[in-house]
């Protein structure tokens, strides 16, 4: 007789016998194998631990080794969760002997590790943050760095809502610090217990007080050292030459930051009046404008650059103006709005959007990545071949909007945070002013910041949102 051996080990299964003269491929003489489908079950084989097969085909299993508790260790750390344990005389996969791990869902919080100073237990000692030196922190309520001394904390690192220095002389205006600009507010803004002295000083709040538009409406081209601007007579960046908006190096080279020839900035007007809705949209080509350009002006300041431009939208009267710094990085696009009618308005919406694509060249473009950064205050595109960045800020967070979307001429346009995706994306800002009185006025705008790095670009806001969008 001669039975199947099916895992090749030379011992076959006593189920499958064939009486033969010679004996057949597959089988064998004995009929003692336990296990015909497992290789390392025999009669032959001593007993392994930890693979849970009766290898020696006695009818038990690791029966000659001890066993030990295992506690699963999901992280991977090297120590396992204080859980129900598996005796096994290996430790099967995902469990260690320890079971001393206080967050088994963070490799880097063990027994093990050296306490570190952000907040947690890191040692499972279970004391945060012990051994480490401490340090006094100020209560900041206005975010600005500087604390006050009413509201203290010991701790090794900074606390959220906490600053290194107690100097602050009013915690509830993020813009007075020790240091602050000193705006023309009646404040003491930069905290030296003098009021405004050498307050005004911007060179672009300055040239905006003091700037007029009297001039009949016409192309105009300004150029500072970073910025390179086309207007066309509707007041625009793009006239007749497609230039539009440029980036320059400070060195006289600029880099193109629009497809030529696109409807590259866009401005829609929205608001509800006398019980009516009034819809006014305007693009570079004047093609689609449905309000009238009055006049229009450049600065004249020797070491400041920008346009103003007047525009009578229904009964509604805008100033648009738009002023940089001949070395600066950054523009300040201001909307002064007057309304002319004997009814309030309600909803008031105004969006500026442009389309960059920047370092396009004839016959070929370069889609730009998009994203909005500094908690969504800011949004921006970077060139995908040179990195050169144009950015939009907000200047009031609590009315203002700002992303990406597609080209359109809805104020009411959903915005997108496209996270860094290459792609043809418009930038777009959104102002609502919930209500104008007749015969009243509002004042809001925003800033465009250029730079050769999204970084510089980024920090140009960041640096200037607090002094530039302080008003007019």
């Amino acid at each position: 007789s001669y039975y199947l051996d099916a895992d090749g080990d030379g011992h076959g299964f006593g189920l499958e016998e064939v009486v033969a003269c010679t004996r057949p491929a597959g089988y064998v003489t004995s009929n003692d194998d336990c296990d015909d489908d497992e290789f390392w079950a025999n009669p032959d084989v001593s007993e392994l631990c930890g693979d849970h097969i009766d290898n020696d085909c006695d009818g038990e299993i690791d029966e000659e080794f001890d066993t030990y508790p295992f506690y699963r260790d999901l992280d991977g750390d090297g120590f396992g969760e204080d859980g129900s344990p598996v005796f096994d005389c290996a430790p099967p996969i995902g469990h260690v002997l320890t079971n001393t791990d206080c967050n088994d869902s963070d490799a880097t919080v063990n027994p093990g590790e050296i306490e570190a100073c952000n907040g947690v237990d890191d040692d499972c000692n279970d004391v945060i943050d012990d051994g480490l030196p401490e340090y006094t922190w100020f209560q900041d309520d206005d975010g600005d760095g500087y604390g006050v001394p009413d509201g203290t904390m010991e701790a090794c690192g900074e606390p959220v809502g906490y600053a290194p220095v107690d100097t602050d002389c009013n915690d509830d205006d993020r813009t007075t610090y020790p240091g602050a600009y000193e705006m023309c507010d009646e404040v003491d803004n930069d905290c030296n217990d003098i009021i405004d002295d050498d307050c005004g000083s911007s060179r672009i709040l300055g040239a905006y007080a003091a700037l007029t538009c009297d001039g009949s409406a016409a192309s105009i081209r300004e150029v500072a050292d970073y910025i390179d601007v086309s207007y066309n007579s509707s007041g625009t960046w793009n006239d007749s030459t497609a230039m539009g908006f440029r980036i320059g190096d400070g060195e006289g080279t600029y880099y193109e930051s629009c497809y030529y020839g696109s409807p590259w900035q866009q401005v829609s007007i929205e608001y509800a009046q006398g019980g009516s809705t009034f819809n006014h949209t305007g693009n570079f080509s004047s093609r689609a404008w449905s309000w009238t350009t009055d006049c229009s002006d450049t600065v004249e300041d020797a070491d400041t650059a920008g346009v103003i431009h007047g525009w009578s939208v229904g009964s509604i009267y805008i100033t648009k103006t738009e002023i940089w710094e001949d070395d600066g990085r950054v523009s300040r696009v201001w909307f002064d709005i007057d309304n002319l009618g004997s009814d309030d308005i309600d909803n008031l919406r105004v969006m500026f959007g442009v389309d960059p694509d920047h370092d396009y060249t004839p016959g070929g473009s370069y889609n730009t990545l998009n994203d909005v950064r500094d908690a969504g205050d800011y949004v921006e595109s970077v060139s995908a071949a040179s990195d050169w960045t144009l950015g939009f800020g907000m200047c009031d967070v609590d009315a203002d909007d700002v992303g990406h979307t597609g080209w359109s001429t809805d104020a009411d346009a959903s915005f997108v945070d496209d996270e860094t995706a290459s792609g043809d994306r418009t930038m777009h800002w959104r102002h609502t002013e919930d209500f104008v009185s007749a015969g009243g006025a509002a004042s809001f705008g925003f800033l465009v910041t250029v730079g050769q790095t999204a970084v510089e670009a980024e920090e140009t806001y960041e640096t200037y949102q607090p002094i530039l969008c302080s008003g007019g």
